[in-house]
């Protein structure tokens, strides 16, 4: 019985990493967002997922927001 509890463990280990690999992964990828602080109008997108094609014009639902002068 004890080497059944050592699996289950393992599996469990193995999938919180593998679900905390992809958050973190998916959290890198998030574009950020320039905006102004004087005008509050977006100034450029930097995209860091290979395909996202953001834009001031094509804003994504989620972003970081950097303000800047």
């Amino acid at each position: 019985m004890k080497g059944l509890y050592e699996v289950m463990f393992g599996t469990a280990a193995v999938l919180v990493v593998m679900i905390w690999s992809q958050v973190l992964a998916d959290t890198l990828d998030i574009p950020e967002v320039y905006t102004s602080t004087l005008t509050q109008q977006c100034e450029r997108v930097i995209n860091y997922a290979e395909g996202d094609e953001y834009s001031c014009d094509n804003l994504p639902e989620v972003y970081n927001k950097v303000w800047v002068r």
